[in-house]
């Protein structure tokens, strides 16, 4: 069985001053896919797409990852892991010979949703994506997917649209569409481990909120998972409300807490690598590589109507 990385790549998209669009970008060529910059409000995101005429009756799929990370911090799973998992499944689907309905997008400055949720380079793409002509993509987002088997469809934009009112309008019934396709391809994947459950926010907020409803998948081991649902389940049942990707109390409008904190020692060890020197390559299981080939494959494969 070939590795599950390239320890080459790895290392070298690890290394603290890589010019990562530009690493991804040699690791692309050959492929026979398009590559090429996109500037768009201040970042610099890179668009994969192979030649040819996408099926006019099926709807197009965007798989996407932020190549960004929190500075100063190897990001092994925040996010190279999905970034490597794209560029893999990029060579897989040229090796059948292209799907011109795929394309892949490797963004930028999704680290700064922390400073304001519209400045994730996911917005202005979303917001661009939107307002286009023709039948809406399906887009699907990854990050954190270097360890654990078990699946996380994340519900978080669902919650998201409900609270603003749009959960039964347009944008909240293409999510539900989008998270129950993502959500079986994910269990067929892992053997039925897959959870629906809210999840910190990765480029799913950026598109949710320029117009483009997107699902985000992440991965966790499963007694992490476990541990997470069960303590969703223990903090709603106390009669508050939370999804891990922003800051929620008690209904009512009180002092909001944080989610980390309301979940305590439910929160994920996963999660608590994050944004740390911890974040680097011996937090990556190859089984999670295998695992994230099959739902990146499921996904790049689906076959939804356009509308």
């Amino acid at each position: 069985m070939p590795p599950a990385w390239d320890p080459a790549e790895l290392e070298r998209f690890l290394d603290l001053g890589a010019d990562r669009p530009a690493l991804l970008e040699r690791m692309l060529a050959g492929t026979g896919a398009r590559t090429r910059r996109a500037r768009l409000a201040g970042c610099e995101h890179l668009a994969v797409r192979f030649d040819g005429r996408p099926d006019p009756a099926i709807r197009d799929r965007i798989l996407v990852a932020h190549w960004d990370r929190a500075p100063l911090t190897p990001g092994a799973l925040d996010n190279s892991a999905a970034c490597l998992q794209l560029v893999a499944l990029v060579r897989r689907v040229a090796a059948r010979g292209g799907d011109p309905g795929l394309l892949v997008l490797f963004t930028d400055a999704e680290e700064r949703a922390a400073a304001g949720a519209k400045d994730q380079g996911a917005f202005a793409l979303g917001r661009a994506l939107a307002s286009m002509a023709g039948p809406r993509p399906a887009v699907f987002a990854f990050d954190v997917t270097g360890r654990g088997d078990a699946p996380i469809v994340s519900e978080s934009p669902g919650d998201l649209l409900g609270r603003g009112g749009l959960g039964v309008g347009r944008q909240g019934r293409e999510f539900s569409l989008l998270r129950d396709a993502a959500w079986t391809v994910a269990r067929e994947a892992s053997g039925g481990l897959a959870r629906k459950l809210p999840a910190p926010w990765t480029d799913d907020l950026g598109f949710t909120l320029g117009g483009l409803p997107a699902v985000a998948i992440t991965l966790l081991p499963r007694v992490e998972a476990d541990a997470l649902e069960e303590g969703i389940r223990t903090i709603r049942e106390s009669g508050r409300e939370l999804a891990p990707g922003a800051r929620h109390g008690p209904r009512g409008g009180r002092a909001a807490d944080d989610a980390e904190t309301l979940l305590g020692a439910a929160w994920p060890a996963t999660w608590r690598l994050l944004h740390g020197a911890g974040d680097d390559a011996s937090a990556l299981e190859p089984s999670a590589f295998d695992l994230m080939a099959r739902i990146m494959d499921g996904l790049a494969a689906l076959r939804l109507p356009r509308r």
